[in-house]
């Protein structure tokens, strides 16, 4: 079936279009922009879960604090959470924690496959759609 449909001279005008599609090279892209896609948007649906989550108990930990149950020590909660966000250890949370997390974050994902260059555009779009 492929090879009649790549022997088709309506379908495929140049011979380097068939060569490319007998390689498997757009399969492995579409494989991982697909795969980037999902990753990237069922991220970005964690990220909101977490950020609800988070908020929620900062709101229900700010009101046993003001309803007098416990004693928050904000200094030491600020600089706990900073340090678990400086993943670049420069001692301050700035952009390059952003880079570093999207770098450790897309290692991981991209391990293994084929074509990392169509997981990581995918990826980026999950992330917007998301």
């Amino acid at each position: 079936m492929i090879r009649l449909i790549l022997s088709n001279p309506l379908l495929f005008h140049h011979p380097q279009v068939a060569e490319a599609v007998e390689t498997g090279v757009p399969t492995q892209l579409s494989y991982g922009f697909v795969s980037g896609f999902c990753s990237g948007f069922a991220l970005k649906k964690v990220g909101k879960v977490v950020g609800v989550v988070l908020g929620v108990g900062f709101m229900g930990l700010q009101t046993l604090s003001y309803s007098g149950y416990v004693d928050v020590d904000h200094d030491k909660l600020k600089k706990d959470v900073e340090g678990l966000m400086d993943l670049n250890k420069d001692g301050k949370v700035n952009s390059g924690d952003i880079g570093q997390a999207k770098d450790d974050i897309l290692e991981i994902l991209e391990f293994g496959l084929p074509a990392g260059c169509g997981f990581g555009t995918g990826f980026l779009f999950g992330l917007r759609q998301g």
